[in-house]
């Protein structure tokens, strides 16, 4: 049985023993806009394709926006755009092979075409070139030739598909496909095929191809899966980009060198005709003598993917690198020697490390991608980075390691930690600190350890805060064997240059510790330090009590914890959080475990919890009311505050759950107790889900619902959910007819967690009208507002 089918029936054999009625939660996906790889112009807006979507400019105002899932995309990462001619359609090419055409007058969906998605063969969509009559799409498995499929038709089918060439044997990867008046060209690979268009396509004798280290120059890095290069037409000539090594034009009988060797990704021709290049280090413009290719730009040696040329403007897709300080990547507009470099307001990379929030109600998050790594803070609606692009040396070193944690010390600070240059020191904004980072170069006692085999490479994996205000650290696999560090709130309140003076303690074998693999913290009401290891390791669980005097260790006492005799791969622990109740949650590769840290220890017992959508757990948070978040390899699961019944599952199928989960890879869980957002980490990006689980006020307010008019029935699956003014907790809510007759009463609970479902008290669905609701607190206050239901 295969994996999807057998998750399918996972996902339906949960819904029989969910208790709860879903209801469709507003979703919001945050995907990076930082690395463009094509680009396409319209008269008033440029599109350029990225990993998270599509960069989006107006031409007027060079505002810049990212179009992903939330517009109706198939997915988020996106290979190529192209605009069809005189038509206002903007095709899109999907790394997972779908294909999406736009209009782009109403920015609806016009078609869906997924016979490449479909294909087993293929993979992802390489390109889209229009000729005439038909669009040539290049895919890693050949090219098809998709038209309308009657005259006058919008709705394009493919009609032939291509893949023999010549000698080549299957399968051909095509990088790039361009129609001339009479020929079909491609760039593989292998090297360039081209064929008459009347021929017959489908048979490789029409084909004649082109060897890199015969007809064309040796390509020896073009089987890497970054391989990618230019194929166009100017002037009526064909050029030909041999990835990371020369341009080629076609002679009519074979291929010459144009200008000196250089990589190369796109070509343009100026409004003077001169050829403009996009390489890899840069804008360049061809010599008047044909020689050698010259900088365009001075002092610009950022990787250039793509380059179109329109209206006097040039418009460039950005690679996003690491050694791009300042830059981080998007769309460059030139017009005129007036440039500007465009990027959406996003993080930087789509596979979430950590998400975190601060003491004042803000999200943290660390991700990374192929080119970029760094922090990133949503501060009053704007992503501000913590990466090497924006961040000066030698901190922008410790930014090139994967950031791995997030913590917060009592007095403002946010600290990074990495996996192998240390921690990162970001002080609050009234402090006269500055950015600093911390490693083993340290001659003082403000220092972290290296590993045993390289004590230059430094693992920081978590944070946790003491009630004194200290800051506790996990420098897991230290050299010294003290992999637990614990920063004394007098070094924070200490004068910046007077605080190295002021030691960190070290805790390790010779004060009891007796494991080195320190990966997870969190510091219970009691001030107890729980440790959890994120490596194998025979004692997955520590508890460290300092007996009420962190920074001494003469009097802690370490208790350990192994998994229950049942369960048998139960040695390391992914995540780890705790309740407001005290109980403390743990995500393991072998499932979802509870334990009661109000219990003596003697008799605190990992239990084991069934029920979530996959063994393997990643990610553990707890929402305002109580509930557990479970993160694992199949999507989310919701734990009712009961510790019984799974209230919600959210997945990527669709049909499966009423939830476009951005993918179901769970990194990381956060909660904003304040809006009822759920932030999920995944490996493609952030799904932001608002949900009616957030904190209550302590008096009514004034009462809100939503949606407002409120469709009810059978096919419905929206309830109406109260704002967070309009409950308190113990406040009952009264449902009553235009007429003054109750139909409903909702305790707290019920209305704070699932809403009302609009029913009646006999389970009957309510008629359309206009309903009155009285909402009263314990105390006996109330408050009155209305609803407009439709029945249908």
């Amino acid at each position: 049985m295969d994996i999807r089918r057998t998750r399918l029936l996972l996902i339906a054999a949960l819904l029989l023993f969910t208790a709860r009625a879903l209801q469709a939660d507003t979703w919001t996906t945050i995907t990076s806009g930082w690395r463009a790889l094509r680009i396409a112009v319209t008269a008033d807006r440029a599109f350029a394709a990225s990993e998270g979507g599509i960069i989006v400019v107006d031409r007027g105002t060079l505002a810049a926006a990212l179009w992903n899932c939330d517009q109706g995309l198939f997915s988020n990462e996106v290979k190529v755009v192209a605009v069809q001619p005189g038509q206002g359609v903007l095709w899109i090419g999907y790394a997972d092979g779908a294909l999406d055409r736009f209009d782009l007058s109403s920015g609806r969906l016009r078609q869906r075409v997924l016979d490449f998605f479909n294909e087993s063969s293929v993979f992802t969509i390489r390109d889209i070139r229009f000729s005439s009559d038909a669009a040539y799409i290049a895919t890693d498995a050949g090219v098809s030739r998709m038209e309308p499929a009657d005259v006058g038709d919008d709705i394009w089918v493919v009609k032939d598909t291509y893949r023999n060439f010549g000698s080549w044997s299957r399968p051909i990867d095509v990088l790039r496909v361009l129609p001339t008046e009479d020929t079909l060209w491609l760039l593989t690979r292998r090297g360039v095929a081209r064929a008459p268009l009347e021929a017959n396509l489908i048979d490789a004798a029409s084909w004649t191809v082109y060897d890199y280290g015969d007809e064309l120059p040796e390509c020896p890095n073009c089987d890497a899966e970054s391989a990618t290069s230019l194929l166009t037409e100017l002037d009526g000539q064909v050029y030909v980009g041999v990835y990371l090594v020369s341009v080629q034009r076609w002679t009519g009988s074979g291929f010459e060198r144009v200008g000196s060797d250089i990589s190369s990704f796109g070509l343009v021709l100026d409004g003077e005709g001169n050829l403009v290049l996009a390489g890899g280090t840069g804008l360049y413009r061809l010599s008047e003598d044909g020689s050698r290719w010259d900088r365009l730009i001075e002092g610009f040696d950022q990787k250039v993917f793509d380059v179109v040329y329109d209206g006097g403007e040039l418009w460039c897709a950005l690679e996003t690198e690491r050694s791009y300080p300042g830059n981080p990547g998007g769309v460059l507009r030139d017009a005129g020697g007036e440039r500007a470099i465009l990027t959406p307001n996003t993080p930087g990379g789509n596979q979430i490390m950590a998400i975190k929030r601060s003491p004042s109600g803000e999200i943290w998050l660390t991700s990374r991608s192929e080119r970029i790594r760094g922090a990133y803070h949503l501060h009053h609606g704007a992503w501000e980075a913590y990466s090497r692009l924006n961040v000066a040396a030698p901190v922008f070193d410790v930014l090139q390691i994967n950031m791995q944690a997030i913590g917060f010390d009592a007095f403002g600070g946010v600290w990074l930690g990495t996996r192998g240059s240390g921690a990162l020191y970001i002080p609050p904004e009234s402090s006269p600190d500055t950015l600093r980072y911390f490693d083993n170069t340290e001659a003082t006692g403000s220092r972290l350890r290296g590993i045993s085999s390289s004590d230059n490479f430094v693992l920081v994996m978590d944070f946790a805060t003491s009630a004194e205000g200290g800051l506790w650290i996990a420098n897991q696999q230290a050299r010294d064997q003290k992999p637990l560090v614990y920063v004394p709130p007098g070094w924070f309140a200490a004068d910046p240059a007077e605080r190295d003076m002021i030691g960190w303690m070290r805790y390790g074998a010779t004060d009891g510790l007796r494991t080195n693999f320190i990966g997870l913290l969190e510091v219970d009401d009691q001030d107890r330090v729980w440790m959890g290891t994120r490596t194998s390791d025979t004692d997955p669980l520590v508890l460290l009590d300092p007996a009420g005097t962190p920074g001494d260790p003469t009097d802690d006492v370490y208790h350990y914890f192994r998994a229950p005799d049942y369960v048998f791969d139960f040695t390391e622990i992914n995540d780890m959080t705790l309740g407001h109740d005290g109980m403390l949650w743990l995500g393991t590769p072998s499932g979802l475990f509870m334990l009661d840290t109000h219990l003596p220890v003697s008799q605190m017992e990992a239990i084991r919890m069934q029920g979530a959508l996959g063994e393997a757990v990643t990610a553990v948070a707890i929402d305002p009311v109580d509930q557990v978040w479970v993160g694992t390899n199949f999507g989310v699961s919701v734990l009712g505050n009961d510790r019984f019944t799974w209230v919600r599952h959210y997945t990527t199928d669709a049909g499966a759950f009423p939830s476009p989960l951005v993918d179901d890879n769970i990194t990381a869980l956060e909660f904003l107790p304040v809006t009822g957002e759920a932030y999920i980490g995944t490996n493609e990006g952030i799904s932001v889900v608002t949900t009616p689980f957030r904190n209550f006020g302590s008096e009514l307010g004034r009462v809100t619902v939503s949606p407002q008019p409120f469709f009810s029935g059978p096919n419905e699956s929206v309830h109406l959910t109260f704002g967070g003014n309009s409950l308190v907790p113990g406040a009952e809510v009264k449902i009553f007819t235009p007429s003054g007759r109750l139909i409903r009463t909702l305790a707290f609970d019920q209305a704070a967690l699932s809403g009302w479902d609009g029913r009646d008290y006999a389970g009957e669905w309510a008629p359309s009208g206009v309903y009155l609701l009285l909402i009263t607190s314990p105390e006996g206050k109330s408050k009155t507002g209305k609803v407009a239901l439709i029945r249908r």
